[in-house]
């Protein structure tokens, strides 16, 4: 075999790699992971909630629950009453499950939907937790629910959002979800430039070309649409061609 062939093939071979490597990491062990505040974030915004209400003379209870329900945080102000911890859980339980079908964002929205349309069916059995008292207001990272706060105390469930809704507002900025991190395989471009950075390292002169054995790198290069050949800007590296 000559040279050119088998470099050629391990550049091949290279791109095989890129892609089937991203496959393997979508499937091993069929593993799912699910974004949640931080234990100090969730503190930080129970305290922020209890605060609020406190300026305003109400004493509440903040409750934060990821997407299970499983409590994270929970912060009872100075003479909040004793109810207020069960039913603040239970308005961050129902703003972390009932929103999620219809994209809401409050227990305040379940409520007014279900007050303009009632449903046409009751359950025979209570669900339990399930509240639709104004308080619980979902937490939403990059458009996607990642848990709920629910607030109780305060003389009107109004005022437990209000308190809810300002505390949410001073962590909004440290609220996010890493780019791509719900892309399990790499994307076309993103494979396709991997591919061209090896390829123009041991064969500069045949990638800029695009002539003989090499003349198939054109084709894959266009995958990278910000690609226009030798001296153009590269996008995906924002560095110029050489």
């Amino acid at each position: 075999m000559s040279p050119v062939s088998s470099r050629l093939q391990t550049v091949v071979l290279a791109f095989v790699v890129v892609v089937g490597a991203g496959a393997t990491g979508a499937q091993a062990q069929g593993l799912v992971s699910m974004q949640k505040l931080s234990a100090t974030l969730a503190n930080e915004l129970v305290g922020e909630a209890v605060a609020s209400c406190a300026q305003k003379g109400y004493n509440v209870v903040a409750v934060v629950v990821d997407l299970d329900g499983v409590r994270q945080a929970l912060l009872r102000g100075n003479g909040a009453p004793i109810h207020s911890l069960d039913n603040a859980y239970y308005k961050a339980y129902s703003a972390a499950s009932l929103t999620l079908g219809r994209k809401e964002g409050s227990t305040k929205e379940v409520r007014d939907r279900i007050a303009k349309n009632p449903p046409s069916t009751v359950p025979q059995t209570p669900l339990p937790n399930i509240t639709y008292a104004t308080g619980g207001v979902t937490i939403m990272a990059g458009g996607t629910a990642i848990g709920a706060i629910g607030v109780s105390g305060a003389p009107g469930g109004q005022f437990d959002e209000e308190c809810a809704r300002a505390a949410l507002a001073k962590i909004r900025d440290r609220i996010k979800i890493a780019k791509g991190r719900l892309a399990a395989l790499p994307s076309r471009e993103h494979a396709a430039g991997r591919v061209r950075c090896l390829f123009e390292t041991h064969h500069p002169q045949a990638a800029h070309s695009g002539t003989g054995p090499f003349g198939w790198w054109r084709p894959l290069a266009s995958l990278q649409h910000g690609y226009q050949g030798p001296g153009s800007r590269d996008w995906k590296s924002n560095r110029t061609e050489h």
